[in-house]
Parts: C-alpha cells; structure tokens; sequence
C-alpha cells in the first residue's frame, strides 16, 4: 500500500488516478482519499470491484488549503503502476489574506488598556477549515520579541509592561500554501497619568475591622475614593519595580482610631520614590504632604483637632 499526502488547491479542476500494467490477483486496483491517516472520513473510496480504468475526481470534493490523504494498493495481490494527473484549471492554495484581527477584553477595548489585562485575537472565521499553524509576534514596549504558535486562529496574551505593544500576525502555516502579508495591530498600556484606567466612584466605606485593600498603580481615580476603618488600614499597592513589572508594596496605618498620633508604614519605601504622601482635612484640603524618602513616619495629630482625615499616596 502506498501513502501519499497533498493540500487541495483552488480553480476548476479533475484529479484523475488511472492504474495501469497491473499483474497478479485480480489484475486491477483499489484506492480511496481521506482528511486523515486513520480511515475515519472518507471523501472517495474504491476498492470493489476493482479499479481497472481512469477515476475523475472533481475539485468540488476538496476544500482548498485542507490537507488530504490518499491511499492506493492492488486488489487481491495484484501489482500496479499508476498516473495521476490534474487536468483543468488548477490554483495553487493561497492562505486569504488578513482583512482585519477582532479582539476582546475584560473592559471592552483593545487599543488603550490598563496593566496585567488579557486581550483575546481573532483572525477571524476566513481560517475555520485550516489544518495550520498560526504564527504570531509580540514586541514588548522594551523592544524584546516573544513568538508564539497556536493551532487556531485566536491568541490569548496579558501585557505587564507599560508602553506601546506590537501584535502581529506573521504567518500561517499551512504546507504547499503561498506566504500571506503580515498583518499587526498596535495596544497601548497606559500609566496612572492617563485617565484611562478608572475606579468606580465609591466615596465612602466604612470597615469595623482590618481590612486589606489593593489598589493599582494605574488606576486614576477621578471621584475620591475613602475607606475608612476602626483598626489597622492595610494597603496593598501594586507598583512597578525597576524592570518595570508590577509588585504588591504593602502600607500600614495605624493605630487608628487615634487622638493623638498615627504611623505610617511605607513598606518598601524605595518603589514610592515618585509618589507624595498627603493627608486631608474633612474639606478635602492637604494639611500636609511630603516626598516619600523613609519607610516610617510619625503624624502628630494634635496640630489639626477632632475629626476625620483622609491618607492619600499621589503619584
């Protein structure tokens, strides 16, 4: 029995098999074509009787750029020699070129997103009935590649640096197919400064206990976001560090509620060196603000009265 693989190609065209010289047994052939090696889905299939003569295969059998199997032996221990031959107006495959890449997000957009999001490519249905590879590139805002190969036409990639992002769609791979045009598409991930990246506008809450809470570097909060507590306030800030990746920094405040003093633990203070620390009145007015330069610092609180003040790390 003889193997022998072939992509489909496009056009009008007749894929004729003819065995010939056969000797031995019943003195013919038999031969069929599958969409794989295992004899599951056949699209032709011959073997009784056996085959004597020419067999016309038209091109409406095949799916252009699909990868087929065909299989040929004699009948009954016969030998044979074989032609096969395309006749008609016959196209070498031709992968569709990319008209456009669909993407998908948590917050509902791909050209502008915040740190850490994940961002799902789409090349589209054009690609359903490929047997292919599918080659992409990323260029980071560092300038540093990373290539990935999926089987399908969809890309899942979360960005962690901030800056300006390549994602292109370099290749599909499909065997005997011309080369397509790459095709790339531009994300930016924004910096806390842009007012992109948006909490919601809760004002207040209150905790009767400790509570941890995250906040992220990027996030612009455009309506003043307070959490107030009766215990320790502990944050934890994700900030980048010196590659650039973001890191959790935790800040502690405490003791509180206090009349007289709080202190407050910067953590590893070195990752604020562009932040201020700022402390509010009730009005929303700074009564001081300073450069974070130490890990700890002393708030004397008798210089302001009674009431409630806001801690804020601005960058």
């Amino acid at each position: 029995m003889s193997w022998f693989a072939f992509v489909a190609g496009g056009g009008n065209y007749t894929m004729v098999i003819e065995p010939f010289a056969c000797a031995g047994g019943q003195n013919g052939a038999q031969f069929g074509i599958y969409e794989d090696c295992t004899f599951t889905n056949s699209i032709y299939c011959q073997s009784q009787p056996c085959v004597t003569g020419p067999q016309y295969l038209p091109s409406t059998l095949f799916t252009p750029g699909q990868v087929y199997f065909l299989w040929m032996d004699g009948c009954a221990a016969s030998v044979c020699s074989y032609d096969i031959e395309i006749q008609g107006d016959f196209q070498q495959y031709q992968v569709p070129e990319i008209v456009d890449i669909e993407c998908s997000s948590s917050i509902g957009r791909c050209d502008t997103i915040c740190p850490n999001n994940t961002i799902t490519f789409d090349a589209r249905q054009d690609y359903d009935n490929l047997t292919s590879k599918f080659d992409w590139r990323v260029v980071k805002p560092s300038g540093t590649e990373v290539f990935i190969t999926t089987a399908d036409r969809f890309l899942e990639y979360t960005f962690t640096e901030r800056g300006d992002y390549t994602v292109e769609l370099n290749n599909i791979d499909v065997k005997c197919s011309l080369p397509i045009q790459p095709y790339a598409i531009n994300v930016v991930v924004v910096d806390s400064l842009s007012g992109f990246c948006s909490s919601s506008d809760t004002c207040h809450v209150t905790v009767f206990d400790t509570i941890y809470t995250t906040i992220i570097d990027t996030n612009f909060i455009d309506v003043p976001r307070f959490i107030s507590v009766t215990d320790t306030l502990i944050i934890n800030l994700n900030v980048p560090n010196s590659s650039n990746d973001l890191v959790i920094n935790k800040i502690s405040i405490y003791p509180n509620p206090s009349n007289s003093h709080i202190f407050i633990d910067m953590g590893t203070y070195t990752l604020l060196k562009n932040y201020e620390l700022q402390i509010l009145n009730a009005l929303g007015q700074p009564v001081y603000f300073t450069p974070i330069e130490q890990q700890l610092y002393y708030i004397d609180l008798n210089q302001w009265g009674e009431g409630n003040l806001f801690c804020s790390h601005k960058k």
